[in-house]
């Protein structure tokens, strides 16, 4: 499946165990604000029942300043964008 796009993140569905997979560079920021993108992610998406497929997630700059409500937003629109087949 190819990457599909949301307003701040990336995602990729793979075949394999369930789990989520945060790929976040260090062009977007220092060690400090990956980080704190990465346990606000991780933190969104542990509300959701595990699936049979792994998703890769990767931040889109804009993600470093955005609301938690808007990343949770984003997550969910492309996570059901992916468990449904349809990438548009």
């Amino acid at each position: 499946m190819a990457w599909i796009r949301g307003r701040l993140l990336w995602a990729k569905a793979h075949r394999g165990e369930g789990r989520l997979v945060l790929v976040v560079p260090r062009r977007l920021g220092n060690a400090v604000s990956r980080n704190r993108l990465k346990r606000r992610l991780r933190r969104i998406a542990a509300a959701w029942p595990a699936d049979q497929c792994r998703v890769v997630v990767m931040p889109q700059t804009e993600a470093m300043a955005a609301k938690y409500a808007d990343l949770a937003a984003d997550l969910g629109s492309l996570m059901a964008r992916i468990t449904s087949g349809k990438p548009q």
